[in-house]
Order: structure tokens, then sequence, then C-alpha cells
């Protein structure tokens, strides 16, 4: 009977020690997370959120709103609500080409936000006043975001945005120049 008992024993190790070897390996995935209406992900919070999106258009700016996932983590916070913003003005067919963000950058204080784009997103035939609007329209975006940032620079393949009009050379204050 004890030999019995030796021998469910052990398989029961065995078993038990390929599984946890499964697991360390990532052959096998266990998740016991529970539901809930977040993800806490190494002390990053992470829900989604309402946010309005501003955008210029037919000599007004009109605020659409969607839906974005906020976490901690502003600058990836920033990243996904840029990117929906240039979609919208895709879709809306402000901009012509798919421009996304590269990367977001915070400064130290995180209050300064250099923000790395595939291209520019100001046509070269259009007026300054049609420029300064998209941009305008980006910073009221991340103005309603309330993210803690004040200035924001903007930046075309790591390289400040070139543009004959306007001056990317400096940052932009998410109050904007309308007010």
């Amino acid at each position: 009977m004890s030999n019995i008992k030796l021998i469910l024993m052990s398989m029961l190790l065995i078993f038990g020690g390929v599984l946890f070897f499964l697991h360390q390996e990532s052959w096998i995935m266990i998740n016991f997370a529970s539901p809930s209406s977040h993800i806490k992900k190494n002390n990053i919070q992470i829900q989604p959120k309402e946010t309005p999106i501003w955008i210029f258009a037919n000599g007004n700016f009109k605020k659409e709103t969607t839906e974005i996932i906020f976490s901690n983590d502003h600058a990836q916070t920033i990243k996904l609500l840029l990117n929906s913003w240039l979609t919208t003005l895709e879709e809306e067919n402000i901009i012509d080409k798919q421009i996304t963000v590269q990367s977001v950058i915070l400064s130290p204080s995180g209050q300064d936000a250099f923000i790395c784009l595939t291209e520019s997103p100001l046509g070269k035939q259009a007026s300054t006043y049609e420029k300064l609007m998209i941009i305008e329209s980006m910073l009221k975006t991340l103005k309603d975001a309330k993210l803690g940032i004040i200035n924001v620079r903007l930046l075309v393949h790591h390289q400040p945005m070139l543009d004959p009009h306007l001056n990317f050379d400096i940052s932009w204050p998410v109050t904007g120049y309308l007010g």
C-alpha cells in the first residue's frame, strides 16, 4: 500500500515539475487574471476613456469623441491619442497621407513632450492659416486630454519639423496661440 502512495506521489511531483518547466519556458500560459474594468501590469494602470479630438474643417473647429486607452505612462497615452487624431484627419480628408507618431519622449518634469512623426501633417500647398489650424487642433486635443503637458516640440524622423511658414525650432504651448 505504501508503494502505491509513493508511486502516485512521485508521478504527481513529476507532472507538477513538467508543468512548471513548460510555464517557465513560455510553452504554456497560465493566467489567473480576474475580469475588471482596468488592467494593472507592472504598476501601470490602463483604462479606456472617452476623450475629445479636435479637427479644423470648413472654417471651424469640430470636436469628435473617441475612446483612448489612458495609462500612467503619459508618453504612451499621447502616442495613442495623436495617432487617433491623425487617423481622424485622414478620414476627414484634411491630410492626404498616412502619418503616425513614431515616438513620444517627455522631459524629466513631464511638462514638455517631444513628438516624433513619420511625416509632416502640413501640406506643401496649404496656406499658413490652414497649417496653423492643423497645429492648433492638435494642441487643443492635447490640452483637453489633461495629461499635464505644457509645451510640445514636433519632430519628423527625430529632426525638427521643417516648414517655410511656421517655426518648429521652438516649443509650442498646448494652450495654442488662439486662446
